[in-house]
């Protein structure tokens, strides 16, 4: 909603209002500034095409969100007497989920949280130290098995959207409502993609943003981990784009909603 205000205007104080806000939300999952270049770039173009002037607003925006998030940047460094810009266990997560096990989306008997040798590890080398272990034992094993990470990839891509893992009785064991939420997520992409088909049929420049969103987002999980969870910050578009493909799907609903 905010960007789609940003294109509208060159004043610089709702630029600053919205640097302000992306950089709180960075403080709360860095993640969603993925976002933050596809949404710049589109208010930009907007702008432009109006022949309003755009790069002094990108610059007031972006230095609200770096004032915002440069407390816990300052803080990182103070700590760890080096830069790290939000959080530092990227490369055990890559580890950890990427290791070979594929009985379950979550495997953890590699976590020094459930592991007692890997967690003496940790101690014995200290957090950084450690996590640059992690971090060249995952590449390691990317190198060596390119092709299993690949299709690991793949099925956190469908797992993401379809909640899909495995029927394996014993992953089903684990996960008793595993068949029910495929269901439930079937039929929600089912219709978010009929939502975002008539979205680009009749307001294509709007729904370039929500593809955006969809595309962006969950990207870092694909290529990492991903859990059901992850997908909330983003839930709200998947429902609205479902809720206007169910709309578009039964004649019924539609005229009521045209009347």
């Amino acid at each position: 909603m905010i960007t789609l205000r940003l294109e509208h205007t060159s004043q610089l104080r709702p630029w600053v209002g919205s640097g302000l806000l992306w950089g709180m939300t960075a403080l709360s999952n860095p993640s969603v500034l993925s976002l933050l270049p596809m949404f710049l770039i589109w208010a930009c173009y907007r702008l432009h095409r109006n022949g309003e002037r755009w790069a002094l607003q990108v610059a007031v925006a972006l230095l609200a969100l770096v004032i915002v998030v440069a407390p816990w940047f300052v803080r990182n460094y103070q700590t760890f007497h080096q830069f790290i810009p939000s959080r530092d266990a990227f490369w055990l997560v890559m580890h950890v989920r990427n290791n070979g096990n594929t009985s379950h989306w979550a495997p953890d008997e590699a976590h020094p949280s459930s592991n007692t040798t890997e967690e003496q590890e940790f101690n014995r080398l200290g957090e950084l130290s450690y996590m640059s272990l992690k971090r060249s034992e995952a590449i390691q094993l990317f190198r060596s098995h390119p092709g299993s990470y690949l299709r690991l990839t793949l099925r956190r891509f469908v797992f993401a959207w379809t909640g899909f893992w495995s029927f394996s009785p014993e992953y089903l064991a684990m996960e008793p409502g595993h068949r029910w939420n495929v269901l439930m997520s079937m039929i929600v992409l089912v219709l978010m993609l009929l939502g975002l088909r008539h979205a680009f049929r009749e307001q294509k420049s709007y729904a370039i943003l929500y593809a955006s969103i969809l595309i962006g987002f969950p990207l870092v999980y694909y290529f990492s981990f991903t859990q059901m969870s992850y997908r909330h910050p983003i839930d709200p578009f998947v429902a609205i784009l479902a809720a206007y493909g169910a709309i578009n799907l039964f004649p019924g609903w539609k005229r009521k909603r045209t009347a």
